[in-house]
């Protein structure tokens, strides 16, 4: 199920992509915490001191911004990979972009159902 995450070319079973979610999940997770957490900061500098800065700060476009980059890229580098320039590439990087203003979670099923496909398939 966890079989080569880090190569990008390979066909996976749907199995193995349901790994490559959970994988991407835990990864997006943690890029989201971190893009959040230096919002606050970022943010916490500009506010004047004493201020209860979790009440003050949204944080939400700034880790919508990371998230909608992060699929839109990690899509276009497997499309590359593989050389899926048909519309199933096209459509799922669209996909995993819009997907991405609703949730990351969501985001990530597009990008899962790009490993399943064929190196260079028409």
């Amino acid at each position: 199920m966890f079989r080569k995450l880090t190569d990008f070319s390979f066909q996976r079973s749907r199995r193995q992509a349901l790994g490559f979610y959970l994988v991407l999940l835990v990864i997006g997770y943690a890029f989201s915490v971190l893009a959040a957490d230096m919002a606050v900061t970022v943010r916490k500098m500009l506010l004047p001191d004493k201020a209860n800065v979790y009440a003050v700060v949204d944080i939400r476009p700034y880790v919508v911004f990371f998230v909608c980059s992060f699929s839109a890229a990690f899509a276009i580098f497997i499309v590359s990979v593989k050389r899926v320039f048909d519309y199933r590439g096209w459509v799922s990087i669209a996909l995993a972009v819009g997907l991405s203003f609703v949730s990351a979670p969501f985001s990530f099923i597009p990008i899962a159902y790009l490993t399943t496909l064929p190196k260079g398939s028409k």
